[in-house]
Parts: structure tokens; C-alpha cells; sequence
């Protein structure tokens, strides 16, 4: 069998993108009434108009505004992961890069979620690397009642309940940020806002369907998405695009020039935001990671190579057809993710490692349709973050922070090898299984820098 898929599906996929079928295509066949009452009122399961209110919300929390304030608090998770391969390198032992980059993102979705210091708070940090697991990494017996539930709508409410292995865990996460936001309620905080402010700046009491704030509950159950959905994920491709650079050692030394190239080597006159023992570390922010387009190419090369979910779906809200295919109301539509950033048509020699297919000279030959001149499959050929109005909404923070951290790690330590072949787990569309192994990778301090 063929990986290339029929081009008439390609076909069915770039007219769903057309502005006018959105609608079709706007609701999450994901059943919410598999899910709990705080996860199935985050932006993930709730449907319509409903959803669409959400996002509206929830939006301007990921502009570019809002992601310049937390930079000193990335720096300071990217400083810490630096010292920590920094020892390594010393030790001259290999480090699991997986667990080094899994912790960065735990640092840093405490500290920019809840203002919470992972160094102050030691207890706090403990608890929520000891949770994570149980919530984003579902057992197999879940799984199978998830989609049981997707072919049996009916038997949601009651698969959910069966299946339902984490109440001790979700009750840590509800409790926590339910403290933390009721402590704050009225009070100012001072110059610096944590994403739960600034989500808690749009609540207000459930007075009517058409109200543009979060209720209490509803800020709960998007701050708990926000740590859970922006752990693993991003951990995930740190770790695999440092395997990668291990091995594509002229691919890492084009990454250090650009960051020479790019990069201010001037430190910041204000010492607080010198936030480490990291010896003549630039500080980094939002703008000056924008530069590293070669960067942003590794990270996308990445994530084409290695989507975190395999699969993502959608659902028809009314009957229609689609380049002669029939599709129901109700219907589900699955998109292949891994299938589609794998063809040879869409990625000549896809098994390799080839961050230039997305750098901008080569970009603008693959977004246009040759025969036509007219915008091509554009941005359906690439789908790990989705496609359409309900893609990653936290898309451009997971960049920002794999990017902050990447470049300081850089700057300070090369990945020398790799041993062993990548043993990554099966990508699904539901929760992020763990490593079967961990990644091993041989680091070395960086003296040309």
C-alpha cells in the first residue's frame, strides 16, 4: 500500500479550508461527557458557540505582548537547565535529555501559570512532577473506553466514570489553582501578571449566554489545560531535536552560528535579570529568538519528523459534500497527521532531517500550486499544531520557550552523541504516552561561543 495519500483527499483537505466550510468543521467530536466536569469545560471539549467564546477570551493571552512579560522567567528555567548539562558535561556521563527538558517545562509553566518559584517552593514542584503523568499519560484501559465512547456517544457519561483513574490527581491540580486564584481575586499582584491573571482579568459572575468573561470554574478548568497540554509537548520535542542535533553535528554548527551571528553578546545593565551562575549569558527575549529562523526550521523539521499526536479530528455540524464526498452531519473526520507530514509527494526524502524545507526560499516554493500560481496546499501540508480556527492556541508560546531554551543551551554545551537508536512512543490523539527509554545524549561544555 502506497503512502502517498489520494489526491482527491488533498483535494477534500484544502477545501475544507476555505473560509466559508469552516463552519463544518468548528466542533471537537471528542466526547465531553467522557470527560470530567473541570477538562470538559476547557477549551479542548466545549463545542460551538461555546468554544467560540473561549477562544475569544483566551486569545489575547498569547500575543506577542503578553509572551514578552514572562521572559525573565524563562531565562531562569533555560539557566537552570543549562547548569544542569553543564554538570553533566563535567562528570563527562550521559544525561536523559528527555527528563533535563521535562523539568524546564514544569519551571516554567509554574512560574509563568502561578508566579510559583520552582526553587522557593521545592514542595509545590515536587507535587506537580509527581501528578503530571498520572493526567497527561492515560492507561491503556482508558484509552480503549475513550474510544469506545467515540463510537458509542450514548455510553460516554458511563465509560468516563469506569475508566476514571485520576480523581486524587485532578483534585490536586483544582485545589491548587483554585487556592492560588482565590487569594488573589481583588488584589493587585504588582507590575508583573502570570497567565492566571491575565485570564482572571476577563472573570466574572454566569449571568448570560452572551458574556464575554471566564466564571471562576471556567478559569479553573483553562489554567489546568494550560499546565497539562504545555507540559509533555513541548519536553517532547526538546528532547528529540537535541537526539536530532547529536547526530547532524553540521546542523548544530549552523545553529551556533546563527546564534553568534544574531545574537547581542551585551548583558543586560540590570543585574536581576541576571538570573543564574551562567557566566556571560546574554539575555534572551521575545524579540531577539524571533531572529533564529534556522532555529524555528529545527523545531518544525522536529515536529514534521515527530508530531506529538498522530491523529487530530473534527467533526460536520451539517450535511454537505466535498469534492464528491458525501459528509454527514455528525460525521467524524480524521486527519492523519503523521501519514500527511511523512508523504515523499509533500516532503521529498521524508525520513531525513532537513530543517531547510522551512526556511523561506524553499517555504515559498511549496505553498504555491506550480501549475496555477495560486496558494497551494499551504498551511495543510504541516499539522502538528492543527489547522483552521481551532489549531494550538498556545502554539506560539511552545515555540517561544522551546526556542529561549535551545538558544541558551547552545550557547553553553554541545551535544556530542547520541547512542543508540531514537525508541519514541506511539503518538496518539489522546494524552502523550511516555518515553520507552530515556534519551541518552553525551553533552560537552562549549568553549567557542
Amino acid at each position: 500500500m502506497s503512502s502517498t495519500l489520494d489526491p482527491t483527499i488533498y483535494q477534500v483537505r484544502r477545501t475544507i479550508n476555505v473560509p466559508v466550510l469552516i463552519p463544518y468543521t468548528l466542533q471537537s467530536p471528542i466526547p465531553r461527557s467522557f470527560m470530567d466536569e473541570v477538562f470538559g469545560n476547557c477549551l479542548l471539549f466545549v463545542e460551538g458557540a461555546e468554544w467560540k467564546r473561549l477562544r475569544g477570551i483566551l486569545s489575547p493571552i498569547f500575543t506577542a505582548a503578553r509572551l514578552r512579560e514572562k521572559a525573565v522567567l524563562i531565562n531562569k528555567a533555560s539557566c537552570k537547565a543549562v547548569n544542569t548539562l553543564l554538570e553533566a558535561a563535567h562528570q563527562k556521563k550521559q544525561v536523559p535529555i528527555n527528563e533535563v527538558f521535562r523539568a524546564f517545562t514544569i519551571d516554567v509553566i509554574l512560574s509563568t501559570l502561578l508566579s510559583v518559584d520552582p526553587e522557593g517552593n521545592t514542595a509545590a514542584t515536587e507535587l506537580f512532577r509527581k501528578h503530571v503523568p498520572k493526567m497527561i499519560r492515560p492507561s491503556p484501559f482508558r484509552l480503549k473506553m475513550f474510544l469506545l465512547s467515540g463510537m458509542f456517544p450514548f455510553l460516554s457519561p458511563l465509560l468516563g466514570k469506569l475508566s476514571d483513574e485520576s480523581q486524587e490527581t485532578r483534585h490536586f491540580y483544582v485545589n491548587f489553582i483554585s487556592q492560588i486564584a482565590e487569594k488573589r481575586a481583588g488584589v493587585s499582584e504588582g507590575t508583573f501578571k502570570d497567565f492566571l491573571e491575565n485570564m482572571a482579568e476577563a472573570e466574572t459572575e454566569d449571568t448570560a449566554e452572551s458574556r464575554t468573561k471566564l466564571t471562576f470554574k471556567e478559569l479553573v478548568s483553562q489554567a489546568s489545560l494550560f499546565f497539562l497540554a504545555g507540559n509533555d509537548t513541548s519536553s517532547f520535542v526538546l528532547a528529540v531535536l537535541a537526539y536530532l542535533l547529536a547526530r547532524h553535528q553540521n546542523i548544530q554548527d549552523a545553529l551556533v552560528a546563527e546564534l553568534k551571528r544574531e545574537l547581542s553578546t551585551d548583558t543586560p545593565k540590570d543585574s536581576s535579570l541576571r538570573l543564574s551562575n551562567v557566566k556571560n549569558t546574554p539575555f534572551l527575549n521575545y524579540d531577539s529568538v524571533q531572529k533564529l529562523l534556522l532555529m524555528k526550521a529545527c523545531i518544525l523539521e522536529t515536529l514534521r519528523l515527530h508530531p506529538v499526536i498522530s491523529v487530530f479530528t473534527r467533526q460536520a455540524l451539517e450535511s454537505t459534500e466535498i469534492s464528491g464526498y458525501p459528509i454527514p452531519a455528525g460525521a467524524g473526520i480524521y486527519i492523519p497527521v503523521k501519514s500527511i507530514c511523512s508523504d515523499p509527494d509533500l516532503y521529498p526524502e521524508p525520513e531525513l532531517f532537513k530543517p531547510e524545507r522551512f526556511l523561506k526560499d524553499h517555504l515559498e516554493n511549496q505553498m504555491t500550486d506550480s501549475a496555477t500560481g495560486e496558494a497551494g496546499l499551504g498551511s495543510s501540508m504541516f499539522l502538528p499544531f492543527g489547522v483552521g480556527p481551532r489549531n494550538c492556541i498556545g502554539m506560539r508560546l511552545g515555540l517561544y520557550q522551546i526556542m529561549m531554551v535551545m538558544a541558551a543551551v547552545l550557547r553553553k554545551v554541545r551535544f556530542v552523541s547520541a547512542p543508540g537508536e531514537l525508541k519514541l512512543p506511539h503518538a496518539i490523539m489522546f494524552g502523550i504516552p511516555p518515553f520507552s527509554e530515556p534519551i541518552m545524549v553525551e553533552v560537552e561544555a562549549r568553549e567557542d561561543f
